[in-house]
């Protein structure tokens, strides 16, 4: 599910189509807790660039942590799940560095450490 509160918002809608069409196939490939480990297929399937990946960082449409995994911001906005259909992300140890908002997106948990990657993985 995709929610119009992200996909309709101007931030959004200013960024190009095709990390647009990026964002929109992350979404569609990420697990249940909405961790995603298919960056370069979904770069393939959206026609997408290094650029559009690090616009979707920079815009904090998504994280990216230092293994390449992704995880989609604003995912619990868009998606529940009813408790029998759940599956638990095997990104668990990303899964412990985020925290839930009371607006229902991912932050990143602040100690001070660096926990993602301030860039595309070399």
């Amino acid at each position: 599910m995709f929610s119009k509160k992200v996909t309709d918002d101007d931030n959004f809608m200013s960024l190009s189509s095709s990390a647009q069409a990026l964002y929109l196939h992350l979404c569609m490939s990420a697990d249940d807790d909405g961790f995603c480990n298919q960056v370069t297929l979904c770069m393939f399937k959206a026609h997408a660039s290094a650029q559009d990946l690090q616009a979707l960082i920079d815009r904090n449409y998504i994280y990216q942590f230092e293994t390449g995994v992704v995880i989609v911001k604003h995912w619990r906005v868009s998606n529940s799940l009813r408790k029998d259909r759940y599956i638990p992300t095997v990104f668990q140890e990303e899964l412990s560095q985020l925290s839930i908002s009371r607006t229902g997106t991912y932050e990143l948990k602040t100690d001070g450490c660096q926990m993602v990657a301030t860039g595309l993985p070399d």
